[in-house]
């Protein structure tokens, strides 16, 4: 039984690593207390001897609002992170070789009114029918025009973004304008007592006490793993994928055009991810061990940085080696400690939730965390079921990718296309869609990482097809939808910039906007 003294206020937050994850919990729960008049001591202490990964660098369009809400401007954040937009990925040979659909960001046309899939032409790209955003990508357009606001949109989207250079910014923005104390430090040791955190302390000596800790200190999970004793769950059985192998490749001019998707090309083992910022690309090779060699894999990375970028000596370029198990704690936050980020879990990067997850959990604490310790039993209880529904729906909505694919070309693909290796929950689900697609219901919470857009983009986008998957005579509410994704298309196709045109002139706009010292 955990042992919280009762009625202690919570007045000090000690988060205990950086990165994404340590420095968007500070920043959001540290703006958020700042709205609430809370009187929130807030520390973030780190390691100076632990570099950043840098590798997740794409998000959802969740960080819109989470930039909006903690205070920073959209224009710094662009020109100080590298950063482009994101309008969804694209994945590439998934299905078959040569086959290519789009999972965009933008819902499809009446999506809160009505369900389009019923009247689509199954022979054609449902993406295409329903949103105008794949064509919008294939053309290098941004989702946006110079003239609109911060973080407002034509299309929705998030961002790629260079992640050492984002956890800098948010550094700077907590330390001077939310207040957040900043401190580095090696962690020693964690003084647990009766199943609660007292303290963290430092190789230097320091201690550091707090009423609530935050644990970001990545896969090593140093509080709620080792010093709390909460297991990893793993799910390796469902999504083997294990390492990665990431190359940062400069474009071959100033004014290459810049990717608005993720761009995910499925390989004989595992996938290669391909991110365009504005200076370069981010690429990488996800991979399971158990089915191909290290060298192998790299083998694959190199073939595909030299067919996409002919410019670049791949044996030059610098690489991340990055080993993982791919799961998530048994809980997330038990008794006074929460784990965010990596320390709370990590399944593969396919379609980036890893950032989501980060913002929604600190906006959880931000909102929830009581004034009393005696409420935190309660609070960690319903933490606790939402985001164990959040990770099992990303474990369903990932091997939905592998289950549905068509490729038999290795072990790994044979392997990853069988339904039976999939969860129970997707089984079933995928029985049901058989006989008719899912419904907006299907996915009831609020935040949800995945809606149901999302399964029809993959579902669809992937071939498969159910005994309701028949076109229906259009009715008048639907031949009106479709006329608007045409209107809406050539509107975004005459009148919005390139993402190179867009992304430049942000940035020369914004130097213009300095202070002069």
């Amino acid at each position: 039984m955990t042992s919280i003294k009762a009625d202690k206020p919570i007045q000090k937050v000690l988060i205990v690593g950086g990165g994404a994850a340590g420095w968007i919990s500070a920043c959001v729960i540290a703006a958020t207390a700042k709205k609430q008049d809370r009187d929130l001591a807030i520390t973030l202490v780190e390691s100076n001897n632990i570099p950043l990964l840098g590798v997740g660098e794409g998000t959802w369009p969740s960080m819109r609002q989470t930039l909006q809400s903690i205070g920073i401007r959209e224009t710094d954040f662009l020109s100080d992170c590298d950063a482009s937009f994101k309008q969804g990925s694209e994945f590439i040979d998934w299905t078959r070789s040569g086959h290519s659909y789009f999972h965009p960001f933008s819902l499809p046309q009446a999506y809160s009114s009505l369900s389009l899939s019923p009247y689509c032409d199954f022979d054609q790209d449902f993406s295409k029918q329903v949103t105008p955003q794949p064509e919008v990508c294939e053309r290098f357009l941004a989702p946006k025009q110079q003239q609109m606001p911060d973080y407002a949109f034509a299309l929705n989207y998030g961002y790629h973004l260079d992640a050492v250079k984002f956890a800098k910014l948010l550094q700077a923005h907590g330390t001077t304008k939310l207040g957040v104390r900043h401190c580095f430090g090696d962690v020693s040791a964690v003084d647990v007592h009766e199943e609660s955190i007292r303290s963290v302390s430092l190789e230097s000596g320091e201690r550091l006490t707090a009423d609530f800790f935050i644990d970001c200190t990545g896969s090593k999970a140093l509080l709620l793993g080792e010093a709390l004793r909460t297991p990893l769950i793993s799910v390796e059985s469902i999504l083997p994928n294990n390492r990665a192998i990431a190359v940062q490749v400069p474009y071959a001019s100033l004014d290459e055009d810049i990717e608005s998707v993720t761009k995910s090309t499925a390989q004989r083992v595992g996938w290669i991810w391909d991110i365009g910022l504005q200076s370069r690309r981010g690429i990488g090779q996800v991979y399971a061990d158990g089915y191909i060699s290290d060298a192998d894999a790299e083998q694959q990375l190199k073939a595909y940085v030299e067919r996409t970028a002919p410019h670049v000596n791949f044996s030059e370029l610098p690489k991340k080696y990055l080993k993982f198990t791919p799961g998530h704690r048994e809980q997330f936050w038990k008794s006074n400690c929460v784990a965010i980020g990596m320390s709370a879990g990590f399944i593969e990067p396919l379609e980036a939730s890893a950032l989501a997850l980060i913002e929604q959990s600190a906006r959880f604490v931000a909102e929830k965390l009581p004034f009393n310790s005696a409420k935190l039993p309660i609070v960690a209880k319903r933490f606790n079921r939402k985001f164990l529904y959040h990770w099992q729906g990303i474990v369903d909505f990932l091997s939905l990718h592998y289950v549905l694919s068509q490729r038999n070309d290795s072990d790994y693909w044979v392997k990853m296309s069988h339904v039976a290796s999939s969860s129970e929950s997707l089984r079933e689900a995928l029985s049901l869609w058989e006989e008719r697609l899912p419904s907006h219901d299907e996915r009831p919470m609020i935040d949800e990482l995945f809606p149901i857009a999302s399964y029809l983009y993959v579902l669809l986008g992937m071939n498969f097809r159910s005994q309701s998957c028949k076109p229906l005579s259009h009715t008048e509410a639907a031949k009106k939808a479709f006329n608007d994704v045409q209107s809406f298309k050539q509107q975004c196709l005459n009148r919005l910039p390139t993402n190179r045109a867009l992304l430049t002139n942000i940035k020369s706009s914004s130097k213009s906007d300095a202070p002069i010292v």
